[in-house]
């Protein structure tokens, strides 16, 4: 037997108050249903104050149920399925399904609130007492003979008092942590478009004042691709009027204008993948859907192969280390690199592939496909009904704000020195906000 604070005692639930089950009338009955006595499922529980339900029961079909109707501050947990452990305080005066324990606490006894916080700091510890079956279950059985520490009726209400204002800070803090993951992704793209029109190197180009032009990059690129005889012209759709509207006088001096299959190795042009990739195979050819880099990172885990004579039909779109994977049908945007370990992959036809030539950082063009403004000209080039998508000729006509290879590697190493700044580790935060409500310890627990 533990020492407790004077006035304070052991003992159990059960001893709090009067407990009582719900119970669902049937559902062949159309006239048990309709407005008549609030109705709570377990679903409605959310570990607070019951203000809305989605049902309710007639006074015949609490009459010929199980249901109960119950006072305003009965608290319910839900004792199975999928809210297992849940709370709820009735706000007005309901009955509840059979899948909640119900409790009437004892004024004279137990503050309401004292012992709502008080499960709910318990809850995992409850939920532990119902395994041992398919599915955890915790019976009327286990909740009453479960152990609860009680203060003197005045201290509970000062201890429910310091709880909330207390619990209203940390809300308060978790309201401001929920805006976080929206202020960052506002930053990054505040970031990238800074990069693409020159404002985020503004003082390297004024202490680089002798730095090659971009346009002798253009002819480099020019030159190479005349040599290999030129763009094919395939059958690809033409660009849509209006779309690619990006000028030169828009950027520094020095930058230039180009378009994306200009800025791709001769001899491998833009492209699509597999229009149907068949049934997964075990021992197959691995292929990318646009599924597979849900936030520009590849997700191994999930990869499906399709079979070695279907690849053999796609050999154009076969990948390499360093090629760029831009989605283009369903979700239109998306960016990834491929690394080495998807050397001979490919992709599907919701995907362009791009192999970018030496004289451009292809880090650089990711930088650029993924800023909000070249995020809205392929929006605008947006075509369908049922499977909207941009044509290869939009993406080939993509424009990219080209400035000096040296300024594209600054440019790199500025956005990468930024992005890192404000990382955040989402199984962080998700630990932080799982429960906010302090634990209360039960001392015949230590």
């Amino acid at each position: 037997m533990r020492d407790f604070p004077e006035g304070w005692i052991e003992t159990t639930l059960e001893n709090v108050g009067q407990w009582c089950s719900g119970g669902t009338p049937s559902r062949k009955e159309k006239q048990y249903f309709g407005e008549g006595i609030f109705w709570v499922k377990s679903g409605d529980l959310t570990d607070g104050l019951i203000t809305r339900v989605d049902e309710q029961i007639t006074t015949l079909g609490l009459e010929k149920s199980a249901a109960k109707l119950l006072p305003v501050n009965t608290i319910s947990m839900a004792m199975y399925g999928a809210t297992i452990g849940k709370l709820g305080i009735l706000s007005f005066p309901a009955a509840t399904n059979q899948a909640c324990a119900n409790v009437i606490s004892n004024p004279n006894f137990i503050d309401n609130k004292y012992l709502f916080y008080y499960l709910l700091s318990e809850r995992r510890r409850i939920i532990e007492k119902g395994k041992g079956g398919a599915q955890p279950n915790i019976s009327q059985e286990i909740i009453k003979s479960y152990p609860v520490v009680i203060a003197p009726l005045n201290e509970q209400r000062r201890i429910v008092a310091k709880l909330e204002k207390l619990l209203a800070k940390v809300n308060s803090c978790g309201d401001r942590l929920d805006k976080i993951p929206t202020i960052l992704k506002r930053f990054r793209q505040s970031v990238l478009a800074a990069a693409c029109s020159g404002r985020l190197t503004a003082d390297w180009r004024e202490q680089h004042p002798d730095i090659e032009p971009a346009y002798h990059i253009v002819e480099k690129i020019t030159q190479e691709h005349n040599t290999f005889g030129g763009h094919k012209k395939g059958n690809a759709g033409l660009p849509t009027e209006g779309v690619h509207n990006l000028t030169s006088d828009l950027l520094p001096t020095k930058w230039e204008v180009i378009e994306l299959r200009d800025i791709c190795k001769p001899g491998s042009p833009i492209t699509y993948g597999i229009l149907k990739p068949g049934a997964n195979i075990e021992d197959g050819i691995p292929y990318i859907r646009v599924a597979d880099f849900p936030n520009d990172k590849i997700n191994l885990a999930n990869i499906k192969f399709t079979s070695r004579e279907i690849d053999s039909k796609y050999a154009r779109s076969r990948l390499k280390s360093g090629d760029i994977l831009l989605s283009i049908r369903g979700t239109v945007g998306r960016v990834c690199k491929i690394d080495s370990l998807l050397d001979g992959a490919n992709i599907t036809q919701d995907s362009a592939r791009l192999r970018v030539i030496e004289l451009v950082d292809s880090d650089y063009v990711c930088v650029c496909l993924r800023a909000m403004p070249t995020q809205q000209r392929m929006q605008k080039a947006i075509k369908g009904v049922a499977i909207r998508g941009i044509n290869i000729g939009d993406v080939r006509a993509l424009q990219i704000p080209l400035p000096p290879l040296e300024e594209q590697e600054e440019i790199i190493r500025r956005v990468e020195s930024l992005f890192q700044k404000c990382e955040v580790d989402p199984k962080s935060r998700a630990r932080n906000r799982e429960s906010k409500a302090p634990k209360c310890r039960n001392p015949s627990k230590d």
